[in-house]
């Protein structure tokens, strides 16, 4: 994959000592450090200043940003909204879900979270036999833009109709999807998760938990068009064998101390 360098020279917040820089305004250059990326110091013939090697700085700013002249609390405020992470919400209806299992799901997407996502898209197993008016009732009562998918062909996996979804889906506006069995329940998690990637800088190709009873995806975009989506392998597989460091487990973020602080900071 491309990766960018992100050059501080002209951002808004880099923070100058005459020619020389000296800092951050957001503290994003301790942070990168923290997270393993050696900054690069470099110069030009009219300053000194960092580099941020292979990473594009979603904070960067410059002066024709229309919030420049505001103060530093307002412009964080901003750049939290215009960085705030886009996603799809699917949801895989097994042989065995239930209509209550649906909307608890839906529910805690949703109710459980600030951001709201741009699409919920339900994927029915064939033998499901909850029916597609009750479904359609339930998810109009969200107010999200919905759809439902059945698979057809039980020979034909979950893996392969989220794929197929994924290719046919005509609003290209959102950055993860997360795709969940109806048992799984995510109050808050998409809000932590947009904690973490913007003042954290959390990075991460896919988040994974399977089990019998459960499963988990949440996947960058990118990451899935560049793996060429779940075949001959799932993505959890393949990402393995590319960069195994952007794989994380669902259930070892839920443990972790950010999260645990990002809940303490809720009560």
């Amino acid at each position: 994959m491309v990766k960018t360098d992100t050059v501080c020279k002209n951002c808004l917040f880099a923070q100058f000592a005459d020619v020389t820089q000296v800092n951050c305004g957001l503290g994003l250059l301790t942070k990168y450090e923290e997270a393993g990326i050696k900054i690069q110091e470099a110069y030009d013939h009219e300053k000194e200043f960092y580099i941020i090697p292979g990473k594009f700085c979603s904070s960067y700013r410059t002066i024709n940003w229309e919030h420049q002249g505001e103060n530093l609390s307002r412009q964080q405020l901003e750049l939290n909204r215009e960085n705030q992470i886009s996603y799809l919400h699917i949801v895989h209806m097994e042989k065995d879900s239930t209509l209550e299992e649906l909307y608890d799901n839906i529910k805690s997407v949703v109710e459980g979270n600030k951001i709201k996502p741009e699409l919920i898209c339900i994927i029915k197993d064939i033998g499901n036999t909850v029916p597609n008016t009750l479904i359609s009732s339930i998810s109009e009562s969200f107010s999200i833009p919905w759809m439902l998918r059945i698979q057809a062909n039980p020979e034909i996996n979950d893996r392969f109709l989220l794929d197929s979804f994924l290719l046919t889906y005509p609003y290209k506006k959102y950055q993860y999807y997360i795709y969940s069995s109806c048992s799984i329940r995510l109050n808050n998690f998409v809000d932590y998760l947009n904690y973490a990637i913007n003042n954290e800088l959390f990075r991460f190709g896919i988040i994974h938990s399977k089990s019998n009873i459960a499963e988990i995806l949440v996947v960058n975009k990118l990451i899935h068009t560049y793996l060429g989506g779940n075949k001959p392998q799932n993505l959890e597989e393949k990402i393995g064998v590319v960069d195994e460091k952007m794989l994380f487990n669902y259930l070892d973020i839920l443990k972790g101390t950010s999260y645990e602080n990002f809940m303490s900071k809720l009560k």
